[in-house]
């Protein structure tokens, strides 16, 4: 039964992930949807054995490094990007399996890269994110490249080449960087033992270590020089130019202590420090090595070389995507990614394999997670439905118990353009109920969201005047 689930959710998500780039991930409603579907799929795979115990011991890390910090959405977003790096593939073998399904996955992945020149050409889909559109993309070939064995390759290999011109044409260069890694494995495989394979991976995960200690001399001195560098005004793109990536990283290396900040702190702490004149703040640090190091410290740090060692081949063909760009907020590349590590045979991993682990663990877990997807997911939309309430009505609509649940346990929008908690202090003091609105607009500036002073005055005003 669960075999079964797992397919048909298999195909939910595809079906997703190539309906999803024909529209703008401005949407919130669609960002939320699509963590929803992941956490459904993640947790089938889950309930289908493909949790080690390496997956369970990254697991047990990461909620370690949670403890430390504020739970939020970004928090539910480790989660997931942590399991999927980290589950067990399904038996690749099984013709019956994911291969049978090869014909509509690689019918989908074209109509992925249809989106995507849709935007570039028609402005129909989200083209101000055409890099992160590719990065997706690249997994779904990767997908169709694992399983060619059954099949004629010619049309594989069409794909390949219409991925690595569109990469080029948008200036996608980490994502065409991965594709060029994919082509070298796909063609040098039968050479790459398990043994060289962790020894490479090794020695790349050591020397990222490496680099956050030593980058940051390095970073600063590069962008002091950068004019005289290869790296000069002709590579600089226009939508996340090499200025502020190199400022991003300045920053992030020297902040840089070990400890563990919390997810979801970079983003909070770069907006604080306001690098960049106007409102357009970065939302990620464009190396993850940087950003998971910065928000979980040591434990992030690892984390990334546990992946490493358990994940050689995935953690070398996504690496150039890992150094500059990983959407880890972004679902439809975690849906992707998930795909692509349960069914694939990137890991050679067969050491690491358990048995099952007890449903007594999994079960829970699931639950937990996709719960509290669904409630973040009600909090966004709900802070949204709040807003345009307001702008045509002048007055806060009605809330409902689940309603303030949702606020209350996941503050954040997508965009930190505005928090839950705020909306409650509101609330709260509309129903003349002032110490709990104060109580929700102190933690609010605990948090370090922006703080509104007439209305924390008035609410600490009334509350004292209540008593």
């Amino acid at each position: 039964m669960t075999s079964r689930l797992n397919n048909f959710w298999n195909r939910i998500a595809i079906v997703f992930l190539c309906a999803c780039v024909f529209f703008p991930w401005q949407d919130d409603g669609l960002y939320s949807l699509g963590w929803v579907v992941v956490s459904v799929l993640i947790s089938l795979r889950l309930l289908s054995g493909g949790l080690s115990k390496v997956s369970l011991f990254a697991f047990v890390l990461l909620m370690t490094a949670l403890l430390f910090g504020d739970w939020n959405h970004d928090t539910l977003r480790y989660i997931g990007v942590v399991l999927v790096l980290f589950i067990r593939p399904q038996n690749e073998d099984d013709e019956g399996g994911v291969a049978k399904d090869f014909k509509f996955h690689l019918v989908c992945t074209a109509l992925f890269g249809v989106g995507i020149w849709m935007g570039i050409g028609f402005d129909g889909a989200s083209s101000g994110l055409l890099e992160l559109h590719c990065a997706t993309w690249f997994v779904l070939i990767a997908f169709c490249m694992l399983n060619l064995r059954h099949h004629d390759p010619w049309k594989v290999y069409l794909l390949v080449f219409a991925f690595l011109f569109t990469c080029v044409f948008v200036t996608a260069w980490s994502s065409f960087a991965a594709g060029t890694v994919l082509l070298l494995w796909h063609f040098t495989r039968d050479f790459w033992t398990h043994r060289r394979l962790v020894t490479l991976s090794v020695v790349y995960g050591s020397i990222l270590v490496g680099m956050i200690f030593i980058a940051h001399a390095g970073i600063s001195w590069l962008n002091e020089n950068k004019e005289n560098t290869p790296f000069g005004e002709g590579m600089v793109l226009e939508s996340q130019s090499l200025d502020e990536r190199l400022a991003l990283w300045e920053w992030t290396t020297s902040k840089f202590t070990g400890k563990v900040n919390g997810a979801g702190s970079w983003r909070q702490d770069v907006q604080d420090a306001d690098l960049f004149i106007g409102d357009r703040q970065p939302r990620r640090a464009h190396n993850e090595w940087f950003h998971f190091s910065y928000e979980l410290g040591w434990i992030g740090i690892v984390l990334l070389l546990l992946f490493c060692i358990v994940r050689p081949w995935s953690s070398l063909i996504i690496a150039p995507i890992f150094l500059l760009w990983f959407p880890m907020e972004r679902p439809d590349f975690i849906l992707a990614l998930a795909i692509l590590h349960s069914t694939s045979k990137f890991s050679f991993n067969g050491i690491w394999n358990s048995p099952k682990i007890s449903t007594a663990f999994v079960i829970p877990l699931f639950v937990f997670w996709i719960l509290s997807w669904t409630m973040a997911s009600r909090s966004i939309y709900l802070q949204n439905q709040i807003s345009k309430h307001i702008a045509t009505h002048h007055v806060l609509p009605e809330f409902t118990t689940l309603d303030l649940w949702a606020l209350q346990l996941f503050p954040e929008n997508v965009r930190y353009g505005s928090d839950g908690w705020f909306r409650l202090g509101q609330h709260y003091l509309l129903n003349e109920d002032p110490c709990t609105a104060f109580y929700w607009l102190n933690r609010r500036e605990a948090r370090g969201f922006l703080t509104d002073t007439n209305l924390d005055s008035k609410a600490r005003t009334d509350c004292k005047n209540a008593y």
